[in-house]
């Protein structure tokens, strides 16, 4: 009679340790998804947050070759809200961007055109850049006139390309004519080249990682709990 006895003590913890680990992987989990943004970062970044996203942000690349601009962009975000960035130095775009639009990227490969600072007079724009109209395709947004979805974040800036009007614009985008900063030169290859970003390598965080920690902290008290009602269930089948 004591084998099945036994056997059904084996299944038994065999159901108790999957509902345990389920369990644990879950609030491990729930833990690192409150994880608050970090103290303090490495060497060569520093702290950032935005809307429930954080992480240690890199400085600008210093070491850039002519004609290519510095540039950090955030390139992911885990569930738990852990920033992840890149950083990269912006070749010189192949062809201009339209008018009163300045050259840009969202990622390293990944050339855009920016919308420039609205103007009435020279006198905003600084040097180098001087006020001038431009008329440009957009997306709809707080920009074109119409209303954002999300207000916590900025408009689409993109300047697509330029137009006379509406019906020179692809689906719901807006031709918008108006007064803009636009760079008495606009950063091109002279030869029209299609040229590569350079990723610049991100210093090593040097910490541990947050979820690791959360799960072999939630491993070792699953696997203490089963322990126990192991001995327990043993003692209380001798009895």
């Amino acid at each position: 009679m004591g084998r099945p006895r036994a056997c059904a003590d084996t299944k038994a913890l065999s159901v108790f340790l999957l509902g345990a680990l389920v369990s644990g992987a879950t609030s491990s989990a729930s833990a690192d998804a409150l994880r608050p943004p970090p103290d303090d970062c490495p060497a060569g970044t520093h702290v950032w947050g935005n809307h429930g996203i954080s992480g240690c942000m890199p400085e600008m690349p210093t070491e850039c070759g002519d004609g290519y601009q510095p540039r950090v962009r955030l390139a992911s975000a885990t569930r738990s809200g852990a920033a992840e960035f890149v950083a990269y130095c912006e070749p010189p775009a192949a062809v201009a961007c339209p008018t009163g639009s300045r050259e840009d990227s969202t990622g390293p490969n990944q050339p855009t055109c920016m919308a420039a600072t609205r103007c009435e007079d020279d006198g905003i724009c600084g040097s180098g850049y001087h006020c001038g109209p431009a008329s440009f395709c957009m997306n709809p947004s707080s920009e074109t006139g119409d209303q954002e979805r999300d207000p916590r974040y900025p408009p689409d800036m993109s300047a697509l390309s330029e137009c006379s009007s509406d019906d020179d614009c692809d689906g719901r985008q807006v031709c918008v004519t108006t007064q803009r900063c636009d760079a008495d030169v606009h950063r091109v290859d002279p030869e029209g080249r299609t040229l590569d970003a350079v990723v610049v390598p991100l210093p090593a965080d040097p910490r541990p990682n947050g979820f690791v920690i959360a799960m072999a902290a939630g491993l070792i008290a699953v696997l203490a709990g089963a322990l126990t009602w192991w001995v327990r269930r043993r003692r209380r089948s001798r009895s």
